[in-house]
């Protein structure tokens, strides 16, 4: 399941928010993707992604939204490519979001949640969660 996970005071709204395949599998691609809008224009903006497996804190990463960016989980658990948004934003603009998830076949069963918000400075811009089983 992947949802809007801001609390109203956001930047970014997503108008459609999706997962493929919609039921995860160990091994086998997941994407998460959000298209919407931006409200206002900011030069560049900066992610934020967490990592949690049954509610434990696994693994938590900043990088530069501007640019596509490869994060290699800890442990061998896996790889996440966060696409990069247009910068400079343009007011009323796009905001199109992607987070591609390669799991590997030999990491633990459980609850994954993975939560990627985007900020300008302390300001948040987006927040996109992404929730599953295997």
């Amino acid at each position: 399941k992947v949802s809007n996970c801001d609390v109203g005071s956001t930047k970014g709204s997503f108008q459609t928010l999706n997962v493929v395949p919609s039921t995860p599998t160990k091994g086998v691609p997941l994407s998460f993707t959000g298209k919407g809008t931006i409200s206002v224009a900011v030069p560049s903006a900066t992610w934020n992604l967490s990592v949690k497996w049954n509610g434990i804190q696994l693994y938590t990463h900043e990088g530069n939204a501007c640019v596509t960016s490869k994060v290699n989980l800890p442990l061998n658990a896996g790889t996440l490519t966060i696409d990069a948004i247009d910068c400079p934003t343009t007011a009323n603009g796009p905001l199109d979001v992607a987070l591609n998830v390669v799991l590997p076949t030999a990491i633990p069963s459980g609850l994954y949640d993975i939560e990627l918000k985007g900020l300008d400075g302390s300001e948040e811009l987006y927040c996109i969660e992404g929730n599953f089983n295997l």
